[in-house]
């Protein structure tokens, strides 16, 4: 895993970011429903060193309430302009604590 708190990383990143669509793939490439639903809800908080995500999908029906999903990890991060590691080292999930999350980055937009 290395040092990643002392990688540089690319500063468009800093700040608070709105999830607002997700990709989805199987083992061979194929795209395929998102585990978080139609309309994903979430917010990813970048510093310097450390990343904080929470990932939710809010559905109000109340026979879809096994179906709502929550995700929130943070640790250090890597960014090489289209692939976002996090090595996470606190999770809601503890199966996620000591696991690299990637992530495909297909655009960054600034307002």
């Amino acid at each position: 895993m290395g040092d990643q708190g002392e990688t540089a990383v690319d500063s468009r990143l800093r700040g608070a970011w709105r999830l607002i669509e997700v990709f989805a793939f199987d083992d061979t490439g194929a795209l395929v429903p998102s585990p978080l639903g139609p309309e994903p809800m979430g917010i990813s908080e970048f510093g310097p060193r450390r990343m904080m995500v929470v990932v939710g999908w809010k559905n109000t029906s109340a026979e879809a309430a096994s179906s709502r999903v929550f995700i929130a990890y943070s640790g250090a991060y890597t960014f090489d302009g289209s692939t976002l590691t996090t090595y996470v080292d606190a999770a809601a999930n503890p199966e996620l604590v000591g696991t690299e999350q990637a992530r495909t980055i297909f655009s960054i937009e600034t307002e």
